[in-house]
């Protein structure tokens, strides 16, 4: 297995805060079972582990005034990938010396621990800079290129067995999860837990087992022309491996409604499951979208919600949904079409609470106590790098498994005996998981069971 204990990016959450730790002279808690502490779960437990990183681990702010718009793109830039980013007073400055600026120039010098400042550098590289140790001369015998949330379990799974892995993330890791204020329907965490909680601790563990990470470089393109693959990265090398996991995830088309990105994943859904009805059944929900998964989601939300109001931006739903599903929303008293309506404003506190539309014919704005909204409106997924080589559905999501006809095979060039693996696309060896592939649940968890189910395919094509 390959990883350093030193990796630059290795955050250490898992390290109890120091009043935890053992007695005066004790280096840390004596490991656990599996490395982490003396009872092998004392880093979960203690939420300050997050917030009280070591001084030589912390990703610091070198200089600028606190509350400076400099500074808050400097934290956001840290803490999206999760590394520990305590704010600097007003005055202070963290390393061995300050560089002079000019009057107007309010933008923190990024250091870590005690070394000098890096000086300015763009979001991307300040974001990437400390990992660029990430040794990419020994060939991978995998990859996975994304930041979606098949991509953190795989990491782990594939680490933890022997395999060389290094992740490739375009941003911050936990895609549409780590954005996410609160998941309430992950299995283990009765009273939910923030994305980036779930995403860092994912990320810890996948460093713990020897995983590498490189942040804020992206997957450019993907080489498929030979038997080992090369994943082209953005302003960098291209990087072999003899198997590739792809969970670039999908951009969901959002509102342009105030408040949205505070309430998606307590009150704003992107999908509708028998866990999201159970959560609003008996009251009032809005789905907004007029296509057939908006149909679907409003048919299926009113066999237990009082009632479902359907708002579409355009004058109907004839042009957009099938007849069927018209008729049957048509049949339904509990729901109720409004055209010409969107959603312009989200309210709450933990929770959603409320929703304010708007006609857009007489410009009349409505408020009403709604704590669940289920957008529908599509999603756009992020496969353009691919470059045509693996076979996709008419959406640009990925084919795998049996979804992959003798005909998309024969047209692919499939050269092997046997039928592609369950998650495997037309190439043998790429595997898909998460929102990137077609017919995915689009659910966290679901993605979580394609990353680890993911492993093991790639074992078995590493034998052949």
């Amino acid at each position: 297995m390959h990883g350093r204990d030193d990796h630059p990016l290795r955050p250490r959450w898992a390290d109890p805060p120091a009043r935890h730790r053992g007695r005066r002279g004790d280096r840390g808690p004596s490991p656990g079972p599996d490395g982490t502490g003396a009872d092998g779960r004392r880093a979960e437990r203690h939420p300050d582990a997050r917030v009280h990183p070591p001084p030589d681990r912390a990703v610091r702010a070198a200089s600028g005034r606190r509350g400076g718009p400099g500074v808050a793109a400097f934290r956001g830039d840290t803490q999206g990938p999760g590394l520990p980013h305590p704010e600097p007073p007003a005055s202070r400055v963290h390393g061995p010396r300050r560089r002079r600026r000019g009057p107007g120039d309010a933008r923190p010098l990024p250091c870590r621990g005690r070394r000098s400042p890096r000086g300015d550098l763009p979001r991307a590289e300040r974001a990437a800079q400390p990992d660029q140790r990430a040794d990419r001369r020994v060939p991978r015998s995998e990859r996975a290129p994304g930041r979606g949330d098949g991509a953190r379990p795989g990491d782990r799974g594939r680490a933890s067995e022997g395999l060389d892995v290094l992740i490739l993330e375009s941003t911050a890791p936990g895609g549409q999860a780590g954005s996410s204020s609160r998941i309430e329907n992950y299995l283990g965490f009765p009273t939910g837990i923030t994305g980036q909680d779930l995403a860092g601790r994912a990320y810890t563990q996948a460093q713990k087992f020897g995983a590498q990470m490189i942040v804020a470089k992206a997957a450019e393109g993907l080489v498929c022309g030979q038997k080992r693959y090369a994943v082209q990265m953005a302003n960098g090398p291209a990087v072999a491996a003899r198997a590739v996991i792809v969970a670039t995830g999908a951009a969901y088309r959002r509102l342009s409604a105030d408040g949205l990105g505070r309430f998606e994943g307590s009150g704003v859904h992107y999908g509708a499951t028998p866990i999201e009805a159970n959560l609003c059944r008996g009251e009032e929900v809005i789905v907004v979208g007029g296509g057939n998964s908006a149909g679907q989601a409003a048919v299926f939300l009113a066999q237990g919600a009082k009632r479902v109001d359907v708002l579409v931006r355009s004058s109907g739903l004839s042009e957009t949904m099938s007849r069927y599903l018209i008729r049957r929303i048509e049949d339904d008293p509990a729901i109720s079409v409004r055209p010409y309506t969107e959603v312009v404003g989200l309210e709450g506190d933990d929770h959603l609470a409320r929703v304010r539309w708007r006609d857009s014919e007489t410009g009349a704005v409505e408020m009403h106590d709604v704590r669940h909204v289920f957008v529908m409106t599509g999603a756009e997924p992020n496969t353009r790098w691919l470059g045509g080589c693996v076979a996709l559905d008419g959406n640009g999501f990925i084919k795998t498994g049996p979804d992959l006809t003798k005909d998309v095979l024969a047209a692919a060039g499939w050269p092997l005996s046997r039928p592609p693996y369950l998650l495997e696309t037309s190439r043998p060896g790429i595997f898909a998981v998460g929102d990137v592939r077609a017919g995915n649940q689009k659910r966290v968890a679901a993605a979580v069971g394609e990353g680890s189910t993911a492993v093991a395919f790639v074992h078995q094509v590493l034998k052949e």
